[in-house]
This record gives structure tokens, C-alpha cells and sequence, in this order.
């Protein structure tokens, strides 16, 4: 193999092995894209995921201040024997066998009073037909429900 020969042969395996570099140099930069593009949207969804811890804890705050409200406001004192002192509260509920049926039929809503400083909590059929009536409506039927009361009182 003659000099030329060498050099023509080292020539081509240099623009060989430079085009390999730019495709690989092509390939890294679609994967840093990627793993750009796979980061933001981690990022977003560690917002999201944190954003719904921190409701879920809040939610189980307002629960647990809820039933502890309940349980001082309508609950039986819980005596110590030994003392003969009340150590506390304690509501008794029935037990729910079904929570899928209640809430299936059921829903509940709660709000706060600040004039009265109370939470308001309705509880009504999911499908009530007099949901979709209007206030008129609704106030003609209890008017004609209060007048048939007043009549089977006399």
C-alpha cells in the first residue's frame, strides 16, 4: 500500500468516523429534548401532586375538626371511674354497612353561616325531581304543603 493509498484510506475512514460523530451528536440531542420535555412535565406533575396532598390534607383537617365539632356539640360525657370526672366526648352514630349506596343516593353539602358562626349541612336525594324546579315553583309547593298541614290541624 503506497502512501497515497494510506492517506486516501485514513482520509475516508476520518469522514466516516466524523459523520458518525454527527449522528451521534444528532441522536444526544433529540435524548437531551426528551429528557427536557420528560422533566417539565415531572415538574408539573409533582405541582399537581402536591397540590392534591396538600387539599387531601386539608380535607381531612376540616373532617376532623367537623367531627370533633359534632361529637363536643352532641355528644354524651365520657366519665373516668376512678376520678369521677368527664374525660371527654363521644357521639354514637350507626354503623354504615354501605357507604357506595349512601353516597350513590345520597348527597351532602356543607357551608358556613358567618352571621350565625355555624356550618350548615344539607344532606338530600341525588335525584330529587324538585332539584330542577325553579324557586317559585318550589315555594308554591311548600306554601300548599303548609296550608294542608294547617287544614289537618283543624
Amino acid at each position: 500500500m503506497t502512501n497515497n493509498q494510506r492517506r486516501e484510506a485514513n482520509r475516508e475512514k476520518i469522514n466516516r468516523l466524523e459523520a458518525e460523530a454527527q449522528e451521534r451528536e444528532r441522536v444526544i440531542g433529540r435524548l437531551k429534548h426528551r429528557i427536557e420535555t420528560q422533566e417539565k412535565v415531572y415538574r408539573e406533575c409533582e405541582k399537581e401532586r402536591s397540590s392534591a396532598a396538600q387539599d387531601y390534607e386539608l380535607m381531612c383537617k376540616s373532617y376532623c375538626a367537623l367531627v370533633i365539632r359534632m361529637a363536643l356539640a352532641y355528644g354524651e360525657d365520657v366519665m373516668d371511674e376512678e376520678r369521677g370526672k368527664s374525660i371527654g366526648k363521644q357521639l354514637r352514630l350507626p354503623f354504615v354497612e354501605d357507604q357506595g349506596y349512601l353516597l350513590e343516593k345520597w348527597q351532602a353539602k356543607a357551608r358556613k353561616d358567618e352571621e350565625a358562626r355555624e356550618t350548615v349541612i344539607a344532606v338530600g336525594l341525588r335525584d330529587d325531581p324538585d332539584d330542577h324546579k325553579t324557586d317559585s315553583e318550589l315555594a308554591a309547593e311548600a306554601e300548599a304543603y303548609r296550608a294542608r298541614k294547617e287544614t289537618e290541624a283543624e
